[in-house]
């Protein structure tokens, strides 16, 4: 990117010349500056690679054109984003543009020093504000998440994104729920909980469970919250051949990563009631279930090997051996108390579990203890 700037009275003349090094082309834009931003619309999307424009049409009528370069499976859509300097000084205007790719942001510094901070996918103005009191003489990007900016006097100064803070903050300033809420939950930000929790609220309240259900799965939430929300989606009354919402619940949560211990539990339980212990299995060969005492006890019910699979991933190794003790898995329960635990540990686990199961002496015999 090339850029010549000139002044022309109130207005800007600015040329910008774009190079594309391979497909040897160069293409002449109107621009005060442009950078190149990559990141995802949703969580479910294509990255995007989108080209933001700025130009100005005066010192104080500024608009933020974004094309999406993307051939492929990307949703973005061409959009500008208009705005002016609300401080008065009509010879201001922007040097510098950075974006933060990971949460979609761009950065403007203008030359007085005034800070405008944008969300490409809502096309909203985040922040706006005095960063520094003299000039800017020269900026660049910051760590991947902001910008750094040399001013007259060359103090060095760096605007980044608090992400345990931006959300508190973005209530105050914008006071815009619903933007809020938008940009909080394609970011995943910690903070915007008390949002979320009356968003979903209101939702069940207006019979929208679905709904609900998709905004609790990819939202931020403490386990006391998390017990809640299951609790209640699990006692909607639907009608009939209408899935109940919790299912869509972990279903999105499923293919986020893994559940949590609560949710692991309360997803088993529904599905072994339901006699698809092929999906248990699936999951616990995925790393889906976060896996306790109380998962174990509860596949000790419906099937003695995911008993032992998931004592054994959450460190209970006397409860792994009386599973394989019990089934006359001798050498296997040897082999892993062995590995896990203390020999005499082991040992009185093993004792008892073939005395309660009268484990026959030729049994006992061929086991290397």
């Amino acid at each position: 990117l090339n850029l010549i700037l000139q002044r022309q009275g109130m207005k800007l003349s600015s040329m910008m010349l774009l190079c594309n090094i391979h497909q040897q082309k160069t293409e002449l834009y109107t621009a005060v500056t442009a950078c190149f931003l990559h990141f995802k619309p949703n969580a479910n999307a294509e990255p995007c690679t989108l080209l933001c424009i700025l130009r100005c049409d005066s010192f104080y009528n500024c608009v933020i054109q974004i094309e999406n370069l993307s051939k492929h499976g990307c949703p973005f859509v061409k959009k500008a984003i208009s705005f002016s300097f609300p401080h008065g000084r009509r010879d201001d205007f922007p040097v510098a543009m950075q974006a933060n790719d990971k949460y979609g942001i761009l950065f403007v510094m203008t030359s007085y020093g005034y800070l405008h901070v944008f969300d490409v996918n809502e096309s909203i103005c985040l922040y706006e504000g005095i960063f520094t009191n003299s000039p800017i003489v020269s900026s660049t990007a910051y760590k991947h998440s902001g910008i750094v900016c040399v001013n007259d006097n060359g103090h060095i100064l760096t605007a980044v994104v608090d992400e345990e803070e931006i959300i508190s903050c973005l209530c105050i300033t914008l006071k815009n729920k619903s933007a809020v809420l938008k940009f909080a939950r394609r970011c995943n930000f910690p903070g915007a909980e008390g949002l979320f929790a009356c968003e979903f609220w209101e939702l069940c309240n207006n019979g929208e469970y679905y709904k609900a259900a998709e905004l609790a799965a990819i939202i931020r939430m403490d386990a006391l919250a998390t017990e809640k929300i299951i609790e209640h989606l699990q006692t909607v009354k639907m009608g009939k051949g209408e899935r109940n919402p919790v299912f869509l619940y972990f279903k999105r949560r499923l293919e986020n990563g893994q559940l949590n211990d609560f949710e692991s539990f309360k997803l088993c339980e529904l599905v072994l009631q339901r006699k698809r212990k092929n999906l248990v299995k699936n999951w616990m060969k995925a790393n889906k279930l976060c896996c306790s005492e109380k998962l174990g006890n509860l596949f000790k019910k419906y099937d003695n090997n995911l008993a032992w699979s998931a004592y054994l991933r959450a460190g209970c190794y006397s409860k792994a051996i009386e599973c394989l003790a019990e089934k006359y898995q001798l050498n296997s329960a040897a082999l892993t108390g062995n590995r896990n635990c203390t020999k005499q540990d082991y040992i009185s686990v093993f004792q008892q579990t073939v005395t309660n199961q009268n484990v026959e002496s030729s049994q006992l015999l061929k086991c290397d203890l």
